[in-house]
């Protein structure tokens, strides 16, 4: 008899503390996880596709502001470079017209935009800003800390092609072809198209850009968040920072 009586006080005693834990706004069960944090990263995903003379061009990139006249999407500058309007997708499927609002002096970065009143006021209402935290990101880097990251690509149709898991080597890393410029070292297999694509953590915040990798060895690399934010500040005139 006492047995269970011990019993009941113990589930008394779990139930009471998820219930403190919940009357201050923190849910138990969500403990960050990358799986939910690419699910959760989706509706910030678009992906860039230009047709010409049979052969197709795709990138990606993320949103970085939306507001009731323009969507600001942050993608490479060297796709930019090829043409200069692509139809861009959004997760659900939902396509517009893309056009170039600037690109970065010293990183391969440019931000593209597209009319908010070409895309339905049902896409536009479930489209959500990619999560940046500079804060939580000087952090990491001064501790030179690993983390999880991922990276998610669209379908034409904007369904998940695919998801990418890995994580991070170091956040400012001496990168061979710009020995001048810092960039971001991830153990995250980057493939064609990949460019642009936000590489997030389990938290879904964004820590670098996805832009090349090289051979000899292989290497995988990303624009750090710091750059993306300056040269996203020049380009706009406006802030990354969403926390």
């Amino acid at each position: 008899m006492s047995g269970r009586i011990e019993h009941f006080k113990l589930k008394g005693v779990i139930a009471l503390a998820i219930a403190v834990l919940a009357v201050f706004g923190i849910n138990f069960f969500m403990i960050p996880n990358m799986d939910g944090s690419l699910k959760n990263t989706v509706p910030a995903v678009v992906r860039f596709d230009r047709i010409n003379q049979g052969m197709n061009l795709n990138g990606a990139g993320f949103i970085a502001d939306i507001s009731d006249e323009k969507i600001y999407i942050l993608t490479s500058k060297h796709m930019m470079d090829i043409y200069e309007t692509f139809d861009v997708t959004f997760f659900d499927g939902s396509s517009a017209m893309a056009s170039p609002l600037g690109k970065g002096e010293n990183y391969d970065c440019g931000v593209m935009t597209v009319e908010t009143k070409d895309l339905p006021s049902k896409t536009v209402k479930k489209l959500k800003k990619i999560k940046v935290d500079l804060k939580a990101w000087n952090k990491l880097l001064e501790s030179g800390d690993s983390a999880e990251l991922g990276l998610i690509s669209l379908s034409k149709d904007g369904t998940v092609a695919y998801t990418t898991k890995g994580s991070l080597i170091k956040i400012h890393q001496d990168f061979d072809f710009y020995t001048d410029k810092p960039h971001t070292e991830v153990n995250l297999e980057l493939r064609p198209g990949d460019s642009g694509s936000p590489i997030v953590d389990k938290k879904g915040h964004l820590i670098t850009m996805a832009y090349a990798f090289s051979d000899n060895p292989t290497q995988y690399w990303g624009i750090p968040l710091d750059k993306l934010v300056e040269e996203y500040a020049h380009i706009t005139g406006d802030s990354l920072c969403t926390d």
